[in-house]
């Protein structure tokens, strides 16, 4: 009697997973989930840097860069409130882009090397060293 209990309920539960609409893994391969799946650039992510010889408010802060399908987006958090970068261009290592800060433009451009972002920022106040590392996820 309990073998027969057994028993059904092993089929049962067989029933149950192979008519579900599950993922499977056809191949002898690990399954690897669609997050893992989609290619970084190597631009991506958080990074947080700091400024030279520029107001407090602006000599630390917060990059995003992101990619939405083909296109680069930067995001910058200043201690005023987060800004969206314009005319965002990206090759390679490189990203450039422009804020407006108090109503004048600023350009910045940066490179990329592993963890480690570099570049400069350029404003009708001159031109500025950007230095800053990508925060681990």
């Amino acid at each position: 009697m309990n073998m027969s209990i057994i028993l059904v309920a092993c089929f049962s539960a067989t029933y149950f997973f192979s008519s579900t609409s599950f993922e499977r893994n056809t191949t002898n391969r690990p399954q690897i989930h669609s997050e893992e799946t989609v290619s970084r650039s190597k631009l991506e992510g958080t990074w947080d840097y700091t400024v030279k010889d520029v107001p407090p408010e602006y000599s630390t802060g917060v990059i995003r860069i992101m990619k939405n399908q083909k296109v680069f987006e930067v995001e910058v958090d200043l201690s005023g409130g987060t800004m969206k970068g314009s005319e965002v261009m990206a090759r390679r290592k490189n990203i450039s882009f422009y804020l407006t800060i108090n109503g004048q433009r600023v350009d910045v451009a940066l490179q990329v090397d592993g963890d480690t972002i570099t570049g400069e920022s350029t404003s009708p106040d001159g031109v500025f060293k950007l230095e800053g590392v990508r925060r681990k996820v």
